[in-house]
């Protein structure tokens, strides 16, 4: 699938917590998550104020999001606590699922989290 996806097209970047990423992660995940079970979207002021500060004292190195086009279509939150990588966020535009991206993310950030010497996964 990682393959695949670079063959296609996607580019596998780090997150980043530039202003125009924080929104396009916003509005990826009220577009991935808005037909899930129990999903409540937070206003765009609330998802900062609760995600900027933890996504700024997280180790995002392991954190990978897909580029199409200079649009960000998906991305994966992972962080390392206590010698564990913990995999907490995945979305996929839902355009583009079936793609295979969340695959090649959980390909790319558990490689890096292996070549960082994290070998346990949550």
């Amino acid at each position: 699938a990682y393959d695949m996806a670079l063959s296609n097209g996607y580019k596998i970047e780090p997150m980043n917590l530039e202003p125009q990423s924080i929104h396009a992660l916003y509005n990826l995940s009220c577009e991935g998550f808005k037909n899930n079970f129990l999903y409540e979207p937070l206003p765009f002021e609330a998802f900062q104020a609760l995600y900027v500060p933890i996504f700024k004292k997280s180790d995002l190195s392991f954190a990978k999001q897909v580029v199409l086009n200079n649009k960000i279509v998906a991305f994966f939150y992972m962080f390392v606590d206590q010698g564990y990588l913990i995999m907490k966020t995945v979305a996929v535009d839902p355009s583009q699922r079936g793609q295979g991206l969340s695959n090649a993310l959980t390909h790319a950030c558990v490689r890096a989290a292996r070549e960082a010497g994290v070998h346990k996964v949550v």
